[in-house]
């Protein structure tokens, strides 16, 4: 073909699989051009895809503002869009638009498919979408699986995956043992998920990688269910780094019954790097919530730049706004951070932050906020370098560190008393409970902030300190 080329193809089928393009150990290469290929396949029963390319078949779109469509549509059967297994896409460079769509009544379903092989969109502004409705069934907006790669390149670049079932599980974006790379520029992924009755992740990576590259990138996972756990984003095994820039990560998950989570961390790793970033997770559940959850080794470093970590929970049950297991570690680096957790509507527990493993502020002036539902946990909160404020009461140790440290409380009388033997280790409880959580401190210069500040030293000289 010469390039600027049209590429339509059409099958329909009462009782049988259905391609509306099909591409099996060949290739189709539309050359340099505004090129536009679109595939339809429609079948009453049966297997269906609007692009297939499979067994080492390679579909070269070359260089130009291209626009690949693919939509299947099927009653009963599997269903994907643009479906790519051992083979190749590549649209070479320009401001390429690739769209996937798949609707089946019941069957797995799939808006843009990547098992064993790659996409790529080269160099330029592009958008990769796909979108997948089944009624019972698996379903998954954009998937990449079994070491297939979705690489878009240098450009600011749009990955969206939308996903939804009546009953069974949804990814908006399914990472299983795959790589999502969208290289240098200002990129956005984003993932819906929405289920009657299943599993549910707006964003998942489960043995895979997504790496963003330098730019200032945004990620956006919301995952919501009636029935079974729910998290925006999911990062299990696996590792999500956004690169060198102010990036935003933020992920929602909503559950009626079942876990609730905005971002959750499983033996994987969030990174950051250097910028000013933003990790914000919110959930809301009726048995359990949380906002960010780092388990089972997980590790959520934000690397240098004055980062912010929010996490708000909302459950009858069990509310947290950031939950830290004991083999777990929350790193922010250097820069003036803030971490903070909410938690509220909990009937039996809520934390605004609950720690058994290590958060480390590491340089600058952090502020490190559970004022408002309190500390829990028997980790520790190593403040670090600079003049940082802890807020709020609750179980665990807290260092300060070097800098001019303080701690600030709700209303009420906390006691303060010298561990024995312990130079410079206090622990402090609040009068009005019985039995009260024991607060271990150690190198902090104040109470308060601003102009209400109280000398620490005074304060435990007194036995005692009271916020109004």
């Amino acid at each position: 073909m010469s390039g600027g080329d049209i590429v339509e193809g059409l099958a329909a089928s009462g009782d049988g699989d259905a391609a509306g393009i099909f591409i099996s150990s060949g290739a189709l290469d539309a050359g340099n051009g505004r090129d536009t290929i679109q595939g339809k396949g429609t079948t009453a029963e049966g297997a269906v895809t609007g692009i297939e390319i499979i067994l080492g078949g390679t579909l070269q779109a070359g260089l130009g503002d291209d626009n690949i469509q693919g939509t299947a549509t099927t009653n009963l059967g599997a269903a994907a869009g643009i479906e790519i297994v051992s083979s190749s896409l590549d649209t070479g460079s320009g401001r390429d638009t690739i769209e996937g769509k798949s609707t089946t009544g019941e069957g797995a379903a799939a808006g843009i498919e990547i098992v064993n092989g790659t996409l790529n969109t080269g160099l330029g502004i592009d958008s990769i979408k796909g979108r997948a409705t089944t009624g019972d069934g698996a379903v998954s907006g954009v998937e990449v699986t079994l070491d297939g790669t979705l690489d878009t390149g240098f450009g600011n670049d749009t990955v969206q995956g939308r996903a939804s079932t009546a009953v069974g599980a949804a990814a908006g974006i399914d990472i299983f043992r795959g790589a999502l790379d969208t290289g240098l520029g200002n990129d956005t992924i984003a993932g819906k998920a929405i289920s009657g009755d299943g599993a549910v992740a707006g964003i998942e990576v489960f043995r895979g990688t997504l790496n963003t590259g330098f730019g200032i990138d945004t990620f956006d996972g919301q995952a919501t269910t009636a029935v079974g756990p729910a998290a925006g984003i999911e990062i299990v095994r696996s590792t999500l780094d956004t690169g060198l820039g102010a990036d935003i990560i933020q992920g929602k998950g909503t559950t009626v019954d079942g876990a609730a989570s905005g971002v959750e961390i499983a033996r994987g790793t969030l990174k950051t790097r250097a910028g000013g970033d933003m990790i914000i997770g919110d959930a809301e559940g009726r048995r359990v919530a949380y906002g960010i959850l780092n388990f089972n080794n997980g590790a959520l470093i934000a690397g240098a730049g004055d980062d912010t970590i929010t996490g708000n929970a909302e459950a009858r049950r069990f509310a947290f706004g950031i939950f830290n297991d004991s083999t777990s570690t929350i790193k922010t680096g250097s820069g003036n951070d803030a971490i903070t957790g909410t938690a509220s509507n909990a009937k039996r527990e809520a934390f605004g932050i609950f720690n058994d493993g290590v958060i480390d502020g590491g340089g600058g002036n952090d502020v490190f906020d559970a004022l408002k539902d309190g500390w829990g946990g028997g980790g520790t909160v190593d403040l670090g370098r600079g003049d940082d404020v802890l807020r709020g009461f609750g179980s665990g140790t807290f260092i300060g560190g070097s800098g001019l440290d303080a701690l600030t409380f709700s209303s009420g009388t906390y006691r303060i008393e010298n561990v024995e033997g312990q130079r410079g280790v206090f622990q402090i409880t609040l009068d009005s409970l019985e039995p009260s959580p024991v607060m271990n401190v150690v190198g902090f210069e104040f109470f308060g902030e601003g102009d209400q500040q109280t000398s620490f030293a005074a304060a435990a000289s007194a036995g005692e300190i009271t916020f109004v």
